[in-house]
């Protein structure tokens, strides 16, 4: 089949990102035609055979201007060629097969607006034409006629689209949850890279490191995790590793700061090959407020991690019943946070919990995940449905 693939960038940062090369890889290794279309590609990355880039040249003029520019190009862009399938990930339209990974935006703004922390914020969020444009193409996508299947990747996100979208209750909705590599995520980089990243990350062997991965801050609960390390004072072994980057760096700083955990917690700065930081972690924390799938919490599992995280976190349908993952269904409990992490850091057998975590995460393999679309493809080419 020649199968076209759509989103913003080509890289190994960022969950829906590292779905999106592993998903090509695998077309790829199975004979496909694959073209992705997307603005930017990793240089690492832009040599994979049996994959054909086609670089969409965004405006960058800001957020707005950007998901504007996508959105037009890509549409544009794609029917200058005639596919069996074009499959998009993030805030595109007109394709026959949507990934909704980033689950329903209107969701997520109703949960920004309830805890903006001033009128004026509510105001900028409310009034924001990047918002609003969200909002247009998530409202396109659900209910484009042309769609012929749209994936989601949790029971969770599903309902929060019906509750907010009930004409779309007639789209062909499935729900597909992520898989995970594991084998570059696995227990064996911890002998690799182990010392190696302490050094890097300035961590001693001694330490006890609770690792907390994600780019958006404010929706992963950067906050909540620096108040679990305030929790946990009495533990100063243990150490907060922050995988990511954020624009607003400075106002974390300044809190852990004035919660006085400032010196145990450690910045890694944008990460490309987040096995290595996995290698050299005890557990993940990972208190989101929104995530209709983190992805992070099938790739601590496949590491060997004991994992804590939110009942916003779509992922904990799949690995609920895990011995190795405590889930505390408030964001903002950060006692309850600091409880399930103690508790799972003195844990009397945590070989036990390091086999029951990769144990969880071998159910869940990537690979599956991609035969499921590529059947998905084969039947939608064979209804004679794939042209563009």
């Amino acid at each position: 089949m020649k199968i076209a693939l759509v989103h913003k960038q080509f890289t190994l940062q960022g969950g829906t990102e590292r779905y999106l090369v592993g998903l090509a890889c695998f077309l790829a290794e199975r004979g496909h035609d694959v073209h992705v279309y997307c603005s930017r590609v990793d240089p690492v990355l832009s040599g994979l055979r049996g994959i054909r880039f086609h670089p969409l040249r965004v405006p960058r003029l800001g957020g707005l201007i950007k998901l504007l520019g996508m959105w037009l190009l890509t549409r544009l862009s794609v029917r200058r060629e005639q596919f069996d399938v074009v499959q998009g990930f993030g805030r595109t339209t007109g394709h026959h097969v949507h990934r909704l990974g980033g689950g329903c935006h209107r969701a997520y703004l109703e949960g920004a607006l309830a805890r903006a922390s001033s009128s004026w914020e509510r105001f900028r969020l409310r009034w924001d034409p990047r918002q609003w444009l969200m909002l247009r193409i998530e409202r396109a996508q659900l209910l484009d006629r042309g769609v012929r299947r749209m994936l989601l990747v949790s029971e969770r996100n599903r309902r929060e689209l019906l509750e907010r979208y009930p004409e779309a209750s007639s789209a062909p909705l499935e729900v597909l949850h992520n898989g995970v590599d594991t084998q570059r995520f696995h227990p064996k980089n911890r002998g690799l890279f182990f010392t190696e990243a302490r050094e890097q990350y300035h961590l001693v062997p001694e330490d006890t490191v609770v690792l907390f991965v994600g780019t958006d801050w404010d929706r992963k609960g950067l906050d909540v995790a620096m108040r679990v390390m305030a929790r946990i004072g009495d533990r100063p072994d243990v150490k907060l590793l922050v995988a990511g980057e954020d624009r607003r760096f400075d106002r974390y700083t300044e809190l852990a700061r004035g919660l006085g955990v400032y010196e145990n917690v450690y910045f890694t700065g944008p990460v490309e090959r987040m096995e290595r930081v996995y290698a050299t972690a005890d557990a993940l924390l990972l208190p989101t407020r929104y995530d209709p799938f983190a992805n992070v919490t099938l790739e601590a599992l496949a590491s060997e991690l004991p994992v804590v995280t939110s009942g916003a976190n779509g992922a904990v349908e799949a690995v609920a019943d895990c011995p190795a993952v405590r889930v505390v269904d408030d964001p903002e409990d950060d006692e309850g946070m600091a409880t399930a992490l103690c508790a799972l850091l003195d844990h009397p057998d945590p070989e036990a919990l390091r086999i029951a975590a990769r144990e969880a995460a071998e159910e869940h393999r990537d690979r599956s995940n991609f035969e499921r679309v590529e059947a998905i493809y084969r039947e939608l080419a064979g209804a004679g449905r794939g042209t563009h």
